[in-house]
């Protein structure tokens, strides 16, 4: 077991976090980063802080997060990360979210910076007066605790991905996250010298856990820079492995495409790197499509990176984090997709053990055996267990799986009457593999067939240019009947052409759903597909505004017997 806490007792002066910060690197070491741990735990006991209460922290990636998170814990406090004021493009809609969030919470501090105190304390005042809000500054000079108070049993409270209108926040026992930093270090042989780049929000579960819990408690070191200046430019986060010897990280797939769009513009820019180092590219979140591994891999090789280091994976907030994984160097297996376009529950599904580059039609990543602490069960559409190779319901099972699920109307236990987690997607397990197929929610089932939204993107994404586009599929029923939905994304010619080949897009759908089901199509600016934090598609809002009477002005619709642009009133 990893202790949450245990690196505090004997930190690393050789090992530490450094941030981006101009044009350089601040670094502080672990033994350092302790230090001022303990103060802000102190000084949370000072302002009244007690074992169990929750404290939110609202700070952008940097020093001032990893001494809060790490002080509240050490106060004897449960930590509850919220996205910081410079995520958000609109004030009022910052403060808005923000004060549902700390309601759900419900803090009896909450933490933020010298930025963050005018739109946090606006967004505190529906909880109330009581509730102190504190920057990290005032905190620092405390003394630390004389006795470490008692830890909470519930060791963080982390918002799940588009926790916007109804706020659901998973409470992770310190059991469950001790169990799943372990299974993540021993997934990923983590050892002494290795070093995590990560340009993934703390706020989040995967850059909290996997890109900074994980080697802080493990010893080794991290390079942390911003969502903004990844996106920005995101060959400095290349740099992080090819300057400056980085080995270990996670990213969605929209992070490798990212990167992969800069790389292939502006390939002289790595001359002289060194990408042999690198040992794990963690790959989750979402769908991952086989051709954007192979590309990735492809246009880094020249510079040594190893397509041995992509390492698919799944995993959810309400098992901590990661459930299963493909070790480092275990290469990926990529499997053909059911016919159909998708196979029922319950049809086998053959297996072809391949590398990244090999051609397959409709194909599935494989994410990995389980890692230790969960356990994987696939049922079926009568709640048993599914044969190997058969599609079902993928469920989670063991310490991993988070306690209980805190939302408005209270707290509800995340597992069923069996203590298992389901969680709603489907896929199947083949040679004790995880293979992901899709939510379940994301679907329709016709003639018998279930079409999962992540197929059509799949298929659709195909006839289009990777660097220019990107495509949402919304599936539904509403009063209309069944109802396919595209959104494509992408700029838009002075002519006002999208370079779309709308023809082939709208074949493609109609042989994804068939002809009986209601097809729309739309077109709008980069940005119209709005996104989790972990660049998931937002389907159940972009479905109310494409299908509603809100569609934004910006998108457009098409209809295949019309000319490239057509607005629709």
């Amino acid at each position: 077991m990893t202790s949450l806490l245990g690196w505090l007792d004997d930190p690393a002066e050789s090992a530490g976090i450094s941030f981006r910060a101009g044009d350089g690197w601040q670094r502080h070491s672990h033994r350092s980063t302790a230090e001022a741990v303990l103060r802000v735990a102190g000084g949370l006991r000072d302002a009244g802080i007690r074992s169990g209460d929750v404290v939110s922290v609202v700070l952008p990636t940097g020093h001032d997060f990893v001494v809060a998170f790490f002080g509240a814990l050490a106060a004897g406090a449960t930590p509850n990360p919220i996205a910081p004021p410079t995520v958000f493009a609109g004030s009022a809609t910052y403060v808005e979210q923000t004060s549902r969030l700390l309601r759900a919470a419900g803090p009896s501090a909450v933490l933020t910076d010298a930025d963050g105190l005018e739109p946090v304390g606006q967004a505190c005042r529906p909880i109330g007066d009581g509730v102190p809000l504190l920057t990290v500054g005032q905190l620092r000079s405390a003394a630390p605790p004389p006795v470490r108070p008692p830890a909470a049993e519930t060791a963080l409270l982390q918002f799940t991905s588009g926790s916007t209108g109804d706020p659901r926040a998973v409470e992770v026992s310190r059991e469950s996250l001790e169990t799943n930093l372990a299974g993540i270090a021993g997934w990923l042989g983590m050892r002494p010298g290795d070093t995590t780049a990560t340009w993934l929000p703390v706020h989040h579960d995967m850059g909290l856990i996997g890109c900074l819990l994980t080697p802080v408690v493990t010893g080794t070191s991290v390079l942390a820079l911003s969502q903004v200046r990844f996106v920005r430019s995101p060959l400095l986060w290349l740099e992080c492995f090819g300057v400056h010897g980085a080995t270990l990280t996670a990213t969605p797939s929209f992070g490798l495409a990212h990167a992969l769009r800069y790389v292939t513009a502006r390939p002289r820019a790595l001359d002289g790197w060194d990408l042999s180092r690198w040992r794990s590219v963690i790959v989750g979140a979402e769908r991952i499509a086989p051709a954007l591994l192979r590309r990735f891999a492809a246009a880094l090789r020249p510079w040594g990176f190893d397509e041995a280091a992509l390492c698919p994976a799944y995993g959810l907030a309400e098992s901590t984090l990661a459930v299963t994984g493909v070790r480092p160097g275990g290469g990926v297996r990529v499997c053909p997709a059911p016919a159909g376009p998708r196979a029922p529950a319950g049809r086998p599904v053959p297996l072809r053990a391949t590398a990244p580059s090999a051609a397959v039609e409709s194909p599935l990543v494989g994410c990995g055996a389980p890692l230790a602490g969960a356990e994987i069960r696939i049922l079926d559409e009568d709640g048993r267990d599914a044969p190997e190779g058969r599609i079902g319901e993928i469920t989670v099972s063991g310490p991993c799986v988070a306690s209980g699920l805190r939302h408005r109307d209270g707290i509800r236990p995340v597992t069923d009457g069996d203590g298992r987690l389901r969680t709603g997607d489907a896929g199947f397990l083949r040679d004790g593999e995880l293979f992901v197929v899709g939510r379940m929610g994301d679907a329709l089932k016709v003639r018998g067939r279930t079409v999962f939204a992540e197929d059509v993107e799949e298929r659709v994404a195909d006839c289009l240019d990777p660097a220019r586009h990107r495509v949402a599929a919304l599936l539904g029923t509403d009063a209309s009947g069944d109802t396919a939905v595209l959104l494509i994304e992408g700029r838009v010619d002075a002519d006002g052409g999208t370079q779309v080949p709308w023809d082939a897009v709208s074949a493609v759908l109609r042989a994804c759903v068939g002809a009986e089901v209601r097809r729309l199509l739309f077109h709008g600016p980069p940005g119209a597909i709005a996104r989790t934090t972990s660049g998931k598609p937002r389907r159940r809002l972009l479905w109310q505004r494409l299908t509603g009477e809100e569609r934004p002005d910006d998108v457009i619709a098409y209809t295949p017997d019309a000319a490239d642009r057509v607005e629709v009133s």
